[in-house]
C-alpha cells in the first residue's frame, strides 16, 4: 500500500482564520501567536474529530508506538483527558495520513471520507453546531454527537459490503455448480 495524504489542516487555515477574527471581533493585525495556534485548530476540527473516532475504535495504525509518548496520548484521548485537536497537532502535524491508519479502515475511509465525509460533516455542523464548519473549537459532548454520525456511516458501510460479499460469494458458488452439473451432464452416455 503506498503513503496516502487524505486530509491537512493547513488547507483550511485562511478560511479559519477569517472565521475566527470574525467570531473574535478581532482584526488579524492585532492576533498573537494564541489566536493563531487557536484558528490552527479550528482549521483542523473535522481532521481532529476523525482521528479521534478512529483511535478511539482502535483502527490507528502501530506507528505511533514509535513516537514518544504517543501510546500515553492514545490512552488519554480515549479517556478524554486530551483533545482530538491536541492529538492531531501533537501526533498527527495536522494530518489526516495514511500511514496513521489500519490497513482495516482504510476501505472505509477510502469508501466515506473522501466523497461524503466533507458534506456530512458541514451538515452536522449546520444542522447541530454552528453556521460555519470553521467557527468553533473542540468539545467533547460535540465529539459525541459526532461519533454516533460516523458510528451510522460505518454501520452501513459495513453492511453494504457485507450484503456485496455474500452477493459475490454466492454468484461465484452458484458458477461453480452450473460448471459441475455442466461437467456431470457431459459425462452422461
Amino acid at each position: 500500500m503506498h503513503d496516502k495524504l487524505y486530509d491537512n489542516a493547513d488547507w483550511y487555515f485562511e478560511k479559519a482564520l477569517k472565521n475566527y477574527c470574525l467570531a473574535e471581533n478581532k482584526a488579524e493585525s492585532t492576533l498573537d501567536d494564541q489566536d493563531f495556534h487557536e484558528a490552527e485548530k479550528w482549521a483542523g476540527l473535522h481532521i481532529a474529530m476523525f482521528m479521534t473516532w478512529i483511535v478511539r475504535h482502535h483502527f490507528e495504525s502501530g506507528i505511533f508506538s514509535g513516537i514518544n509518548g504517543a501510546e500515553t496520548a492514545i490512552e488519554d484521548l480515549c479517556a478524554e483527558r486530551i483533545t482530538g485537536s491536541d492529538f492531531l497537532e501533537d501526533y498527527c502535524d495536522g494530518k489526516l495520513h495514511s500511514e496513521n491508519l489500519s490497513e482495516k479502515i482504510i476501505p472505509f475511509l477510502e469508501d466515506f471520507y473522501e466523497q461524503y465525509f466533507k458534506p456530512f460533516y458541514v451538515d452536522w455542523v449546520i444542522g447541530s453546531i454552528f453556521e460555519l464548519p470553521f467557527e468553533f473549537g473542540w468539545s467533547w459532548e460535540d465529539y459525541h454527537d459526532f461519533e454516533e454520525g460516523i458510528d451510522k456511516r460505518y454501520n452501513e458501510y459495513l453492511q453494504r459490503n457485507n450484503t456485496e460479499n455474500h452477493r459475490k460469494h454466492t454468484s461465484s458458488n452458484d458458477s461453480l455448480l452450473k460448471k459441475l452439473l455442466s461437467e456431470f451432464s457431459k459425462k452422461k452416455p
